[in-house]
């Protein structure tokens, strides 16, 4: 890419200190549609995997002390090691050359103030990731009795409550809606797949005529894409209710904590 090491440290020197540059090359970021895609699939991989004890209500102990500002020292963490694997491939760096050129200061700061940014303006997404591992815990109770503690702080604070007025009135109610939502994620999962099967067998059939088989080929495609955007989302994205309870828990959690 770079043909000598004056080249490559001139490149070094601009993208290490000019966002739009490090977004384009280190990040392939174009647009606020590449943004917010990087910030759904790391709200999914940090709040699901890296921080399943601390923020995630399947895994957690108690809600008592979330602590979001880890969420922006991994998205550091991950920003650095997207410049680390840019810089072994295109700029043919070792580990260690590439992790000493972010050592100094100014570039620490750099792709700190450049995390913050992401951060600030998306924060919802992790939020909300937050919540929906909420609403799975209370999904999994096989019977409405509530006898997860966890869920019980839950009910007992703030987070369920806009302008003080409960979401739900009772975990029976609560239990329920999450239920039927699941079912309903499920029921349109399924309807999909059968389309996609209906839709496979008249291709392998071959009693289509070659036009006819690509317009098929084409609508199968996008019947998959279709799928994956569906199993993608919570279920709580098939009752209004419980969106509405989602957003009045990210709102708490807005209210109640700081993101520095």
């Amino acid at each position: 890419m770079y043909k000598t090491v004056a080249e490559k440290k001139e490149f070094v020197k601009s993208v290490l200190c000019d966002s739009y540059l490090f977004e384009k090359y280190i990040l392939n970021v174009h647009s606020d549609d590449d943004r917010l895609e990087i910030m759904k699939i790391l709200s999914k991989k940090l709040i699901r995997v890296d921080l399943r004890e601390d923020l995630n209500f399947l895994h957690m102990k108690d809600f008592g002390n979330f602590k979001f500002s880890l969420i922006v020292n991994l998205l550091f963490k991950e920003m650095a090691n997207e410049w680390i694997g840019f810089a072994k491939e295109r700029l043919s760096y070792s580990k260690e050359k590439a992790l000493d050129e972010i050592q100094e200061k100014s570039r620490v700061m750099f792709i700190y103030s450049l995390v913050k940014q992401y951060f600030d303006k998306y924060k919802k997404e992790y939020l909300r990731e937050i919540a929906n591992t909420f609403f799975e815990l209370v999904a999994m109770a096989p019977v409405a009795t509530l006898s997860n503690q966890l869920v019980k702080d839950v009910l007992a604070s703030k987070l369920l409550k806009k302008d003080n007025v409960p979401a739900y009135h009772s975990y029976y109610q609560l239990w329920t809606r999450t239920k039927k939502a699941r079912n309903v994620k499920n029921l349109n999962i399924s309807a999909i797949q059968v389309k996609i099967s209906e839709m496979a067998s008249k291709i392998d059939s071959n009693a289509l005529s070659e036009e006819e088989s690509l317009k098929v080929q084409d609508k199968l495609a996008k019947r998959k894409a279709y799928l994956k955007s569906v199993q993608d989302k919570s279920f709580v994205e098939f009752d209004e209710s419980l969106k509405r309870a989602r957003d009045a828990m990210v709102d708490s959690m807005l209210d109640i904590n700081s993101f520095s």
